[in-house]
């Protein structure tokens, strides 16, 4: 943008030894005073936007940062309660080895069958 200004400038100022006859010294004086203001506005609207712009990416690191934060703990916060089942259970008891024997042929008057039953 200013590289516009300054291009613009200078084609004024060269158009004006042609039209020098119609312009006056005052009047010159007054446009490239206007031209001078101007540049020195777009410098400060310059200065200001990148400040601007810094601020913003400052802020936008910054959010961006508390919604990752933000997230981290709500997914954590949801796995905890997921897990909350397995803090209530308790195991308890007695666990024995169970194991069975039965000879079925004292039981039964056959004595050609010779049966056992057994159980683990």
């Amino acid at each position: 943008m200013k590289q516009l200004v300054a291009l613009v400038g200078l084609t004024v100022l060269m158009a004006a030894p042609i039209v020098s006859a119609e312009v006056s010294d005052e009047q010159f004086q007054q446009l490239q005073d206007s031209l001078n203001r101007a540049l020195d506005r777009i410098d400060e609207l310059e200065k200001q936007q990148t400040t601007e712009t810094a601020t913003q990416q400052t802020t936008k690191a910054a959010t961006k940062e508390d919604a990752s934060v933000a997230d981290q703990v709500a997914a954590n916060t949801a796995k905890l309660s997921k897990m909350s089942w397995a803090e209530r259970i308790r195991f308890q008891g007695d666990f024995r080895y169970r194991y069975q024997n039965e000879d079925i042929s004292d039981i039964v008057s056959d004595p050609t069958l010779n049966e056992s039953r057994n159980r683990n």
